[in-house]
């Protein structure tokens, strides 16, 4: 797109006046702007095409942040990809994912059963070889400001901007492909079921790796620091 022409090369351009900017109320603030600092037409050109763009909830919400003076979060940037393959290929290797990875639950051991036919219902549905984007955000990164959020919360802040909650099968594989974990991360990843939320944590202590999963209510708090992984849906 031509730039607009500055006003040296524009005899016809003018401001608006006062009388017609109130009468075209915001609207005529913004064609005012536009004709007394032409440099801003390409750049709101720009926004708009990114406000109307697959990705619009996020940019909605980091201008919103930067309106507030408030630093908006990187875009949707991919932290790693994942995908199944090797010796996790079917529904029937639900059981040897779990095992492999070390998962163990913080909600008794029948947990772990009723996992796993979880596992095997979401692997009939995913074809083999199948990527997906996993973005890594801070809890102030998604809320805006560091404070302990529940589940709800932030699962609602990072559906706000686009991003999916992780399937159940992602966490045991994010845990075995990982392996380079720094030691004292831990990241959280949330699967929505009807009780509230599996939340699993995937860390590493001094004693080493480590994945664990828990089913939480509605209203219990992480720490303001905590790390979430969401998935980033691919537009094509």
């Amino acid at each position: 797109m031509k730039d607009v022409p500055s006003s040296v090369n524009n005899p016809f351009r003018k401001e608006l006046t006062m009388s017609e900017e109130k009468k075209y109320g915001m609207l005529g603030r913004i064609v005012s702007l536009l004709m007394t600092v032409p440099e801003m037409y390409g750049t709101l050109v720009d926004l708009l095409k990114k406000l109307n763009s697959d990705d619009g909830a996020f940019w909605i919400f980091a201008l919103k942040k930067m309106l507030r003076k408030q630093r908006p979060p990187a875009f949707l940037e991919v932290w790693r990809k994942i995908k199944l393959g090797g010796d996790f290929r079917t529904p029937n290797d639900a059981e040897n994912l779990v095992k492999t990875s070390g998962l163990e639950s913080c909600s008794g051991p029948n947990r772990i059963g009723s996992l796993i036919w979880k596992l095997k219902e979401e692997m009939k549905e995913i074809n083999l070889g199948q990527e997906f984007d996993l973005v890594l955000y801070t809890t102030p990164d998604l809320v805006g400001e560091k404070r302990e959020v529940t589940a709800e919360e932030i699962c609602a802040a990072a559906d706000w901007i686009g991003l999916k909650c992780c399937s159940t099968w992602m966490a045991p594989k994010l845990r075995l492909d990982y392996e380079d974990q720094p030691e004292g991360e831990q990241l959280l990843m949330i699967m929505v079921v009807n009780t509230g939320y599996v939340v699993f944590h995937i860390g590493r202590n001094d004693t080493g790796l480590y994945i664990l999963h828990s089913i939480e209510g509605c209203h219990r708090s992480y720490i303001p620091d905590a790390k979430w992984v969401f998935v980033r849906p691919r537009t094509k």
